[in-house]
């Protein structure tokens, strides 16, 4: 059951982006807290868990900022105002459900399920488009995720905010299949089932190109880069060449279909990218001006530059300082800072600054050692995609964060041993030492063997008996 749960965290925060679309096909409108009690299940199994589990997201850079939203929020003054508790509570549901991913060993489940579910996201994206367009596909004319409603008054879906998702899959899937490659090197009798197809990578990245969001489009290109420059450096030179040989294939193909279809999803990026929206590239379209503005108002009240505006409270005052704010669904104005760092601070203040630093260092800091330990670059490309990812865009304001903010927080859990020997530093399958009696020749210098467990196992079966 509590696998099932987050397996239904992973499905819904992959399909969350297309759910107004999915409202309004299908005449089923759920209310936003119905909706939400979909992670209940999740966060009930993994609260005794995460209690009792040392992971990641027990240290205490991320209880601190935890508690900073919660307080925050009371600072705020309504509890339900302008999204703050469900900002409070999606940063929260991340930390049960990172505990029973390093709990269970089920890191590797989790991610692929994410990965396959915005695959899916991605198929009814095409199609709703498809359907939208009347049976034509001109991509060259528009972005991929500007679904409207049947009234056209509404936007249904937000390009930047999809483009994020598949830069994530898209770097996930990667990942995925170099640590299956890993685990087949180093001679697991269960490599069959985790090896990962490397096709998915290609879809998800057209399909992040496709949303012509220039943010989730330099997130891509920082993970995929860091993949392919330091990630397959200990592969093979034969492994290499096959990788290289199946990477350019499937994008030729997937190339060939587009273009014989007069489909060139890339045209709207580069236009955006060097076109005649460039002008706007110097300023991250628009959102310098958003920035100062929100610096503006945090230089305004001595209060906001200690402890802040509060959670949630930070749009309402942003959109009474910017000339480009909206209205909401209550009709007042709001306007997002279109920044995690920046949306942070206004927020916050002084108060949240520094355990925000403190986490931002740990993280980075956490990647490396345990990349280092198992020789790969997996986590800190990961992790730069999501950092890029952060600078343009509000990652961790809406439901998709759920996702990977526990698959972060858990492959950022430093592995266990549960040998009887005095050492304790064990790793995680898909490294690129080698492996004999059941410990790493250049590590650990121990008597009796290790057992490897860690939420970065492959299938959470994978284990080296004595």
């Amino acid at each position: 059951m509590a696998k099932f749960s987050l397996a239904l965290v992973m499905v819904v925060s992959a399909l969350a982006p297309l759910y107004p679309t999915l409202s309004e096909t299908f005449g089923v409108a759920m209310p936003r807290i119905l909706a939400g009690s979909v992670f209940l299940p999740a966060m009930v199994f993994g609260a005794w868990v995460w209690s009792r589990t040392h992971c990641f997201a027990r240290e205490w850079p991320v209880v601190a900022c935890i508690l900073i939203a919660w307080v925050g929020l009371l600072h705020a003054g309504n509890l339900a105002d302008h999204g703050g508790l469900r900002f409070a509570v999606y940063l929260t549901i991340a930390l049960p459900c990172a505990a029973m991913i390093v709990e269970n060993r089920w890191w590797w489940y989790c991610a692929k399920t994410f990965t396959l579910a915005s695959v899916v996201t991605l198929g009814l994206l095409v199609y709703f488009e498809y359907e939208a367009r009347n049976g034509v596909l001109q991509w060259s004319t528009f972005r991929l995720g500007l679904l409207r409603s049947e009234d056209g008054l509404d936007r249904m879906t937000d390009p930047n905010r999809l483009g994020m998702q598949f830069a994530f899959a898209s770097v996930l899937a990667f990942i995925l299949h170099l640590r299956g490659e890993a685990t087949e090197r180093a001679g697991s009798t269960t490599a069959r089932s985790v090896k990962f197809s490397l096709a998915w990578t290609v879809p998800l990245s057209l399909g992040c190109i496709a949303t012509a969001s220039r943010g989730a489009f330099a997130a891509w290109f920082v993970g995929i880069g860091m993949l392919l420059v330091w990630g397959t450096r200990k592969l093979p030179t034969s492994k290499c060449k096959g990788l290289l040989a199946a990477f350019c294939m499937l994008l030729w193909v997937t190339m060939f279909v587009w273009a014989s279809a007069d489909v060139t999803p890339w045209a709207k990026l580069q236009e955006r990218l060097g076109g005649s929206e460039r002008a706007g590239l110097g300023e991250f379209g628009g959102r310098t001006n958003i920035w100062k503005n929100a610096i503006r108002v945090w230089w305004s009240n001595p209060e906001y530059r200690l402890i802040g505006t509060g959670t949630g409270r930070q749009r309402l005052i942003l959109g009474q300082f910017d000339e480009s704010a909206r209205t909401d669904d209550r009709g007042v104005l709001v306007r997002s800072c279109h920044s995690v760092y920046v949306d942070w601070l206004l927020a916050h203040g002084f108060v949240g600054l520094i355990p925000g630093l403190c986490l931002l260092a740990a993280m980075m800091r956490r990647a490396r050692s345990l990349d280092i330990q198992d020789g790969t670059v997996n986590r800190q490309a990961f992790l730069a995609c999501m950092l890029v990812a952060s600078a343009t865009l509000d990652v961790w304001g809406q439901s998709g964060w759920i996702a990977c903010g526990s698959l972060v927080l858990a492959m950022l859990s430093a592995p266990r041993a549960t040998g009887n020997g005095p050492h304790t530093l064990a790793a995680s399958a898909g490294s690129n030492r080698p492996i004999s009696n059941g410990r790493y020749d250049d590590t650990v210098r121990s008597r009796r063997p290790l057992q490897r467990v860690g939420s970065w196992d492959t299938s959470g079966k994978l284990r080296d008996k004595r």
